[in-house]
């Protein structure tokens, strides 16, 4: 019984961690099974059988430990579901399978994913993942060898980089695969115990190419996300080494000279693409969109998320119990927007779901991350938590950019997040 009960408990590991590195079919067309219609069969059948399997096997062969956060997060969001669909315009059936099926895994994660040793490799896989599709988008970016139909726009030259997803404006999307993986990776050098120069090369070589991909993206939500998250980890840095108590010249070099090679990187990669205009005026637009336009050969999206944002907030307060699940694009319409989204994860929840789902997703992002922050400041402050820790920093922010609802690589990561919520301390 006792060999059979592991061999159970293993393949339920092992399905998970497939279902994790099948994420890196992201970059291929056909093999892709993330997709956003399930259009390859194995999109439409293999994650929700596997969820569902996983899900029979959790509940029926053994205690059911979850936090009970989790519970109090994700009952509220489901409920909404029906409940905002008496006010939609049209029953999105597809988008409400697709969105309980993902609101599924961190109930599956958790359940399976409950020991250190299973986390550290899930995170291992996202590494992997993100360093697949990275190569794969250099190749991309250097040979114009990407894309299922050109682009007529001049910037796709240069928004092609990946390959990952085809469409120049889902860039923000496709960034996570990228963010995420560098700060598992920073986390891993500074907290890690590293003894191997070779290891330690390696993965700084990988962060590198992180942080190109990151750049040459030219997505300002993601480079603010990754800002605030890398100020956080300094901070955890030198509160941990006691480098801001101790007046050390050699630590102030080392850390000037850092910042000195990182922004010399950055210039002549700029120069390499010519694209340090574009660069220059995508900063700028973050503070003021008219200076901006002297650098881009485009408008800038400034207005629009403004006039996007005014009509959000009047739909909040005439629907407060949600529109219905991917029904705010026609209630866009009705105001002469044509978008699909709200632009803010947060606003659109708020605007789809009503108060119910907005107070059930705050929950789910920002518990967990209260929780891991009283942990590390109690003492666990292993490379696996904080790097767990960051990430839900990361994802946290970027929502104030971007809407990721339907995002199959992000649930994962949420599912990851809550999984160690749910390992006692040891």
């Amino acid at each position: 019984m006792g060999p059979t009960k592991l061999g159970v408990v293993n393949l339920e590991r092992y399905l998970l961690y497939g279902m994790i590195l099948s994420m890196a079919t992201y970059a291929i067309p056909f093999l892709r099974i993330n997709t956003e219609k399930f259009i390859f069969p194995v999109g439409g059948v293999f994650i929700p059988l596997s969820c569902f399997l996983l899900l029979v096997r959790y509940f029926v062969s053994r205690k059911v430990t979850l936090s009970k956060f989790l519970i109090l997060s994700l009952f509220p969001i489901y409920f909404s579901i029906p409940l905002s669909s008496f006010f939609s315009v049209s029953l999105e059936a597809e988008r409400i399978f697709k969105l309980s099926v993902f609101m599924s895994l961190p109930v599956l994660f958790s359940g399976v994913l409950n020991d250190y040793k299973s986390l550290r490799t899930s995170l291992y896989l996202i590494i992997t993942v993100g360093s697949v599709l990275c190569i794969y988008g250099f190749y991309g970016y250097f040979t114009g060898n990407v894309g299922e139909e050109p682009q007529k726009i001049w910037w796709w030259t240069y928004a092609k980089y990946w390959g990952i997803h085809y469409l120049p404006s889902t860039r923000n999307s496709d960034i996570y695969y990228i963010a995420i993986p560098l700060i598992i990776i920073s986390a891993l050098l500074f907290y890690g115990n590293l003894k191997s120069l070779f290891i330690k090369i390696l993965l700084i070589s990988i962060c590198m190419m992180f942080f190109a991909s990151i750049l040459l993206s030219f997505s300002r939500g993601s480079w603010i996300s990754t800002f605030l998250t890398i100020i956080v980890l300094i901070f955890m840095i030198l509160k941990k080494h006691g480098i801001s108590k101790r007046k050390s010249p050699e630590n102030k070099l080392l850390l000037i000279f850092g910042i000195i090679v990182v922004l010399t990187i950055v210039s002549e990669l700029l120069n390499y693409f010519e694209m340090y205009d574009y660069f220059i005026g995508r900063m700028i637009s973050i503070f003021s969109h008219e200076k901006a336009g002297y650098y881009l050969q485009e408008s800038i999206s400034n207005e629009e998320r403004l006039e996007i944002l005014k009509v959000t907030t009047n739909i909040i307060f005439s629907n407060p119990l949600g529109v219905g699940t991917d029904n705010l694009r026609y209630f866009y319409n009705s105001y002469g927007l044509n978008v699909n989204h709200a632009e803010n994860t947060y606003l659109h929840i708020l605007a789809e779901h009503g108060i119910l789902g907005f107070i059930g997703f705050s929950i789910f992002i920002f518990y967990p991350m209260i929780m891991l922050y009283k942990r590390i400041k109690a003492g666990c402050s292993d490379w696996i938590r904080i790097s767990i820790f960051l990430s839900s920093i990361y994802l946290a922010t970027s929502y104030m950019f971007n809407v990721e609802i339907f995002s199959f690589y992000n649930w994962i990561i949420h599912s990851i997040i809550w999984s160690n919520i749910t390992i006692k301390d040891s």
